[in-house]
């Protein structure tokens, strides 16, 4: 959790840390998993993993054995959860949502693009080029391309192209000029 609040793992590697023993705790895994889901921008797998979590819950507890005050403790905890989420006008934006940091940019992105196998990212801007993987709803840094000596032509839009596998990258920052890489 430590390397999950200082960004030195994703979200999609918590969850599948937490996969092996977190998540399969019998009284609380699924709410700890539903709760991870929408706090990392999986709003809708997490809303649904919460319904089921309140439903099972929810019978249980009408039942005739009926559920203990712990229980009870974390049914209210997930329809306080279940309330925050729907009271979240902006909640059906986006289903899965991911942020990029692109730290090392000292100007804005002018240009982003992705690679013709879907699997890599291009984000140009005036002073440097960075590519990233994305997978999974993540994205890891591969490299990080200072701009030439050039810079970008004024009036014109950069672009990065990016072959499979991003064996070749070409950058075009204007001038009829291609820097492959």
């Amino acid at each position: 959790m430590k390397q999950f609040m200082n960004g030195e793992v994703s979200a999609g590697q918590l969850c599948a840390d937490f996969s092996d023993d977190v998540f399969e705790h019998k009284e609380k895994g699924e709410l700890l998993k539903a709760m991870l889901l929408t706090a990392t921008g999986h709003r809708f797998a997490g809303e649904e993993q919460l319904d089921a979590y309140i439903t099972k819950i929810t019978l249980k507890k009408n039942s005739r054995k009926g559920i203990n005050s712990k229980t009870q403790l974390l049914l209210n905890r997930a329809m306080e959860l279940k309330k925050g989420i729907e009271e979240d006008p902006d909640h059906n934006k986006f289903q899965e949502q991911f942020k990029i940091e692109s730290h090392g940019h000292k100007d804005p992105i002018t240009w982003v693009n992705f690679s013709v196998c879907n699997q890599f990212l291009g984000a140009i801007s005036k002073d440097m080029t960075t590519l990233w993987r994305v997978f999974r709803n993540t994205a890891e840094k591969v490299m990080t391309l200072d701009a030439n000596e050039d810079g970008v032509e004024d009036g014109s839009k950069p672009v990065i192209c990016v072959s499979e596998g991003a064996q070749k990258i070409a950058v075009s920052r204007g001038n009829l000029k291609f820097t492959v890489y």
